[in-house]
């Protein structure tokens, strides 16, 4: 996964007190710029671009029980509190196909892993995670949804654990209450209870803004194939979302990343 292609531009937005570098992979460099919450005036710093991955510093603290962050400040703002504090008992990283949600995923589980802070690593689609994916359409959708992440909140409470999860939060969230037609307040009301459900965990999120997404899903339909990009419209097309305007290819697709992101945008900020 990569960041920064052509002339596409990635903004990375992080939670109150969470701070990250650029993360990038690839020959290519990627420039983006990093937001922190809660700061008085909201002002963003240019991130250094990054060729490689491996040389790519995420600013968390990855060692929650000793309360430090690793790397060099890549904010203005020097005085920020620490990243994460020992309260912290959860992670999310979401965004857009193709953000570098995976690779960003991975790299964090690998420092933890390094430090021996004990955590788990559910990705998207894996069959061991805890929360899992459940349809719109069933009236018990809310309630069921909610259901799954208290659970998960007492499990990382119970053990003192960490949890490193990609996609869970928003793509199995709003994104899919988008594809089935649910409306703005249903939407944001469903989201807001789940904030406040996993609010005991002091949860911190990285997230992947783009600001040309029709440029990034032609990109990474493109650079994942022709069988992978049919997959997703396949499946994503007979949606009542799609339905209802009348879409039929990858423009309908963008339009839908498109809203799924004006809603991301609307529950960060």
């Amino acid at each position: 996964d990569r960041m920064g292609q052509g002339n596409r531009t990635t903004t990375l937005r992080f939670s109150r007190q969470a701070r990250v570098s650029m993360l990038a992979g690839g020959s290519r460099e990627a420039h983006g710029e990093i937001r922190r919450t809660g700061s008085p005036d909201g002002n963003l710093a240019k991130a250094s671009p990054y060729s490689e991955f491996q040389q790519a510093t995420v600013l968390l603290t990855l060692d929650p029980t000793k309360g430090r962050t690793y790397g060099p400040a890549m904010l203005t703002d020097q005085k920020a509190a620490p990243a994460t504090s020992a309260s912290t008992r959860l992670i999310l990283v979401e965004g857009l196909p193709g953000s570098g949600k995976t690779t960003t995923a991975k790299f964090i589980s690998s420092m933890l892993a390094q430090r021996d802070v004990k955590h788990f690593l559910w990705m998207e689609c894996c069959e061991d995670g805890p929360i899992k994916e459940l349809s719109p359409s069933q009236p018990s959708f809310g309630e069921d949804l909610i259901r799954q992440w208290s659970s998960l909140a007492v499990k990382l409470q119970d053990n003192s654990g960490l949890a490193v999860m990609e996609s869970f939060y928003w793509q199995w969230t709003t994104d899919l209450m988008v594809l089935h037609g649910y409306g703005h307040d249903d939407v944001i009301g469903i989201n807001t209870t789940l904030d406040n459900t996993v609010a005991t965990l002091a949860p911190r999120l990285i997230y992947f803004h783009h600001t040309d997404i029709e440029s990034h899903i032609r990109w990474i339909f493109n650079a994942r194939g022709s069988e992978w990009a049919g997959m997703i419209q396949k499946r994503d097309l007979p949606y009542p979302y799609h339905q209802s305007r009348g879409h039929k290819d990858l423009q309908g697709l963008i339009t839908f990343f498109m809203d799924c992101q004006s809603y991301t945008d609307e529950l960060f900020d």
